[in-house]
């Protein structure tokens, strides 16, 4: 899924379940974010700012000063995406935020069964049981603690959300990732988009989650069918299709429905349900491809005026890493140390990352030694 259902759509859904303006907004920044948080190098800052909770992420330190080593979690440039071809990325950004499996990963030793599954609320699995527990702190949390799990939540659901999107692809480089675009639609127009999506092309690109595909099991209005491999050891393709818009409106129920039970509600009448369904549909309708922020804003005011919508990556981003500055280097000199203002968020962001890591992989990523302390 992109921008218009783990933003938008998660914040209208969070605003409708009962939450106050700034905590639905809150928790539908940080579903995104999760696709949006690349950092791969570690930063500096000063050793005393790093709190007891997140000291084992110091990959080094220098004279007074710390390298945190990020918890990536997305990837946003061309670049990232060649990254994502190396199976470390797999492992520790591609599968555990964007394909998780149904289990923890050692507890599934044959390979074919790390494709993702449809997660429901009511069915056991890795991720429902990761944010049944964070409900469970939740209701339990003092008001201290609220925010630190209401972040937990907000980063769950986006994983939870993709697990409609990747249904049957896998995070690593597999055969059953291994497909090729037959046509896409707008649903919006009924055009007939493929050419847009660069089958031909993106079916020759390394089986790696739905890049044969490119974004088209993303996009929440359109609906299209692929050829996808039958087997490792035989060249057969089956045609199969999706409706995005339709399938979305199913992760919607289920996630406007975990929220309200956050707030010790119940299940949303059917009624009011149908009501509501309406216009998250009518929300999904709209051509992202490319992404156009400020028409997806005015698109989703017109359909929920008693909310608003503001999405900006680079906002949420410096609620983590309020700034930087160079210093002299303590070690080399004519060289600089670049050292990072870190908030108490950017390291709960990053543990609660690695949470998730840790639950799907079963282990822990070693800290890498820092570059600029060797």
């Amino acid at each position: 899924m992109n921008l218009n259902f783990h933003y938008f759509t998660v914040k209208a859904l969070a605003f409708e379940a009962g939450f106050e303006e700034n905590e639905a907004q809150f928790i539908a920044n940080f579903s995104q974010f999760i696709d949006d948080y690349d950092k791969e190098r570690d930063l500096c800052c000063k050793k005393e700012e790093v709190p007891d909770f997140a000291k084992y992420l110091i990959s080094g330190e220098i004279f007074g000063y710390a390298f945190v080593s990020p918890v990536t979690t997305g990837f946003v440039s061309w670049f990232d995406m060649v990254l994502l071809m190396l199976k470390a990325r797999q492992k520790w950004i591609v599968t555990p935020f964007h394909f998780i499996p149904v289990k923890c990963i050692k507890d599934l030793p044959n390979k074919d069964d790390w494709r993702v599954q449809v997660a429901r609320m009511d069915t056991p699995s890795l991720i429902t049981g990761l944010l049944a527990n964070a409900r469970t702190q939740f209701l339990s949390g003092d008001a201290a603690n609220r925010h630190k799990n209401l972040l937990r939540i907000a980063m769950l659901l986006h994983t939870f959300a993709d697990t409609y999107a990747h249904q049957s692809f896998m995070g690593y480089e597999h055969w059953s990732n291994e497909t090729c675009l037959s046509s896409v639609t707008d649903d919006c127009t009924q055009e007939n988009i493929t050419d847009k999506y660069e089958p031909k092309e993106y079916k020759l690109l390394p089986h790696v989650g739905h890049v044969n595909l490119n974004s088209a099991p993303d996009e929440s209005g359109v609906r299209y069918q692929w050829y996808a491999k039958k087997a490792a050891d035989k060249e057969e393709y089956a045609l199969t299709g999706r409706d995005n818009s339709l399938t979305y409106i199913d992760a919607s129920k289920e996630i406007l429905n975990y929220l309200r039970s956050c707030l010790g509600k119940p299940p949303i009448d059917e009624k009011d349900w149908r009501q509501l369904q309406l216009r998250i549909h009518k929300g999904s309708l709209i051509s992202t491809n490319p992404i156009d922020i400020t028409a997806l804003e005015d698109h989703w005011t017109a359909i929920f005026p008693e909310t608003t919508f503001h999405y900006s990556s680079n906002e949420v981003l410096k609620t983590l890493i309020t700034g930087q500055k160079e210093i002299p280097h303590p070690k080399k000199e004519n060289e600089a140390l670049t050292v990072s203002a870190l908030t108490n968020d950017f390291f709960l962001y990053n543990v609660l990352a690695d949470e998730t890591r840790v639950a799907v992989n079963g282990e822990r990523k070693a800290a890498e030694i820092a570059v600029a302390d060797a």
